[in-house]
């Protein structure tokens, strides 16, 4: 028996009676390892877990191991605001050994609850708040760049916080990634409107493109801006990324582009009124591309685990949104937000053309009904060969 299964056999008992007697004094205690080097996983599976011992009818307490990276330090201390949650450094990992001994252990934080998939978290109230000075020192940064009292925030993703950050699980990511170029339009039509356009990320991989934006990334970013920025946007845009969960934290709505592998369980992950685009699929065997049914069935055939790229190996080609696609989203967005009734009548259409895919998940029409997450109407009105299921 090596010294470290010593001291974890030494100690489980008295970490059992411990709380157990703290369980007796009508305080549940549990533990679990957080891992919050992950944007996602530090909002996502919070709060899901949160929501749960809410539920519960009685006083808990939980105890996260944290990693070694903290992705947003801010958020931490946000989260914190709960007194029902603490959070330990990552020193602390052998308690959380001495808990999972027992898998079972109802000390334990459940990691099927605390990532459930789907669940309806994000249509519950807000249980956090932006602290006042956050949303000062960001709203005063923007009105050096812009009169415009309202903005929405821009997000492409990359390999470029992975790789500084040396977060390398072993999983390929590459087919999430998308250029941030392909905002240039939709950029400028929001300034149109009197919005700020306002970019968002702590590691870019190009930093400076050749049209207007507020430009909190890379050398600009820090932690609190992010909260300020995403915390209090009309909407965030962005694709297949952890960043999403900071709109879902603070309920703002979320415009999820570039979407793959285009997953119905995932979206009930992301806020009310948000909308979605998938990438387009080309299939190499048949020389086609793909309905959305059938990128649908070939996102249920994805594993995160596979070792390699799935998509590529099995002959299929990723083509990411187009600048136009994007730009017409976005107004599109904008619009709901703003005029909810009078995308009605075009969503009845959509939900007509979409009776076979509802037929096969009728989960996506649950997302629909409970969350009002939709696809995009103008992507697929541009891309009428997605609904064609003949």
């Amino acid at each position: 028996m090596t010294y470290k299964n010593f001291i974890k056999f030494v100690l489980h008992y008295p970490v059992q009676v411990i709380f157990s007697a703290c369980k007796f004094l009508g305080i549940k205690i549990f533990v679990g390892r957080l891992y919050t080097s992950r944007i996602g996983h530090l909002c996502f599976n919070a709060e899901n877990w949160i929501a749960h011992t809410e539920c519960l009818g009685a006083r808990t307490l939980t105890l996260f191991i944290t990693d070694k990276t903290i992705a947003n330090t801010e958020l931490i201390k946000i989260l914190k605001s709960k007194k029902s949650l603490r959070f330990l450094s990552h020193r602390w990992c052998f308690l959380y050994s001495i808990i999972a001994k027992n898998p079972k252990s109802e000390y334990l934080v459940d990691w099927n609850i605390a990532h459930r998939e789907p669940n309806l978290v994000s249509k519950q109230s807000k249980r956090f708040n932006i602290p006042v000075a956050t949303v000062d020192l960001f709203q005063k940064l923007k009105a050096r760049y812009s009169t415009a009292s309202h903005h929405v925030c821009f997000h492409n993703r990359d390999n470029a916080y992975l790789e500084k950050s040396k977060l390398i699980d072993g999983n390929f990511h590459d087919y999430r990634n998308f250029h941030f170029s392909s905002f240039k339009a939709a950029c400028q039509s929001i300034s149109e409107l009197g919005l700020c356009a306002v970019r968002v990320g702590k590691v870019v991989e190009v930093s400076h493109h050749n049209f207007s934006y507020l430009d909190l990334s890379g050398n600009n970013h820090s932690d609190d801006l992010d909260i300020g920025a995403i915390g209090t946007a009309e909407f965030l845009v962005t694709g297949n990324t952890g960043l999403s969960q900071i709109a879902r934290l603070f309920r703002r709505p979320v415009l999820a582009l570039n979407y793959a592998p285009f997953r119905v369980s995932e979206f009930f992950a992301l806020s009310e009124n948000s909308l979605l685009i998938p990438k387009k699929v080309y299939d190499k065997k048949s020389s086609k591309l793909l309905n959305l049914l059938e990128i649908m069935k070939l996102a249920d055939m994805f594993n995160i685990h596979y070792s390699g790229d799935f998509f590529s190996d099995n002959n299929y080609h990723l083509i990411e949104n187009t600048e136009t696609e994007i730009q017409e989203s976005v107004m599109e967005m904008h619009s709901r937000l703003k005029n909810s009734e009078i995308e009605a009548e075009q969503d009845s259409f959509i939900d007509s053309k979409l009776l076979t895919v509802y037929a096969v998940y009728p989960e996506l029409k649950r997302l629909a009904n409970e969350l009002n997450i939709r696809i995009s109407t103008a992507f697929l009105t541009r891309n009428p060969y997605l609904l064609c299921f003949n």
